[in-house]
């Protein structure tokens, strides 16, 4: 019976989800192209869409960050992987407007990739190396316009929890374009929505911003040292908020560059 009451719920949340995103997106469309510009639906989704996305699978957010951060720079933003509610538990947690690196799948759901399109997130395919350096390129060249980005660097949701080799490819654009690195760890965002199905759980996600790592005197040469720099920075987060974890390397893929 308690199983049939939550997928009932679960059934009503994921109408409600939809409905709530396809609203929002509309109303971001438009005023961007009245607006002609991301800044203003950037600021409605963070303010008004995303938490309520939030709230609707009770799902509460915890932010902690370092009094280091200038959060009015632009910035790389960097975070662990491990539900699509990561999403919006950085959105939520970090206050200013995000763009995002994302994978080149994200472009083909409903509503979302359009949204993600017409904001100036930046798409990556990972299996076309050309094709990766120019997203990292242009990801660089929103930096230097001002924008703050994020990224999730394991490259995909780690569904053991453990946290995975970081790719460099966005340390790149942010060793070219002189901004901070600002490790992020997320807790608790796989509680809330498992990574298979849709089976929300009310919860808490504890977002944790870090140190700003300075890009500043480096060169593409320190990518991977900045990479695993900002890594560790996220473990110790994690193990903070988490206690230890056994890493099973042997499941761990080797890291790549993008």
């Amino acid at each position: 019976m308690r199983k049939l009451a939550w997928r009932l719920i679960n059934g009503l949340q994921a109408v409600f989800l939809f409905l709530w995103t396809a609203f929002w997106v509309t109303i971001a469309l438009a005023v961007r192209l009245v607006t002609g510009g991301p800044k203003l639906p950037l600021t409605i989704a963070r303010k008004l869409w995303l938490p309520v996305a939030l709230r609707a699978v009770g799902a509460r957010l915890e932010v902690e960050s370092s009094p280091h951060n200038d959060f009015s720079q632009p910035a790389l933003f960097v975070a662990n992987h491990r539900s699509f509610y990561d999403i919006p538990a950085l959105v939520g947690g970090i206050p200013t407007n995000l763009r995002f690196l994302a994978k080149k799948e994200v472009r083909k759901i409903p509503f979302l990739g359009l949204y993600a399109a017409a904001m100036g997130m930046v798409f990556i395919d990972r299996s076309d190396s050309e094709a990766s350096r120019t997203s990292v390129d242009l990801m660089s060249e929103l930096l230097e316009d001002g924008a703050s980005m994020a990224s999730y660097p394991e490259g995909t949701r780690s569904r053991s929890g453990e946290l995975l080799p970081f790719k460099t490819g966005s340390f790149v654009a942010a060793i070219k374009a002189g901004v901070p690195v600002v490790p992020v760890s997320i807790s608790g965002s796989e509680r809330v929505l498992p990574p298979d199905g849709f089976s929300p759980r009310p919860g808490l996600i504890r977002v944790s911003v870090g140190e700003p790592i300075p890009t500043t005197g480096r060169d593409l040469e320190d990518r991977r040292a900045l990479a695993d720099e900002a890594r560790k920075q996220v473990a110790d987060m994690l193990e903070r908020i988490e206690g230890p974890r056994e890493e099973a390397q042997s499941a761990v893929p080797a890291p790549s560059e993008t």
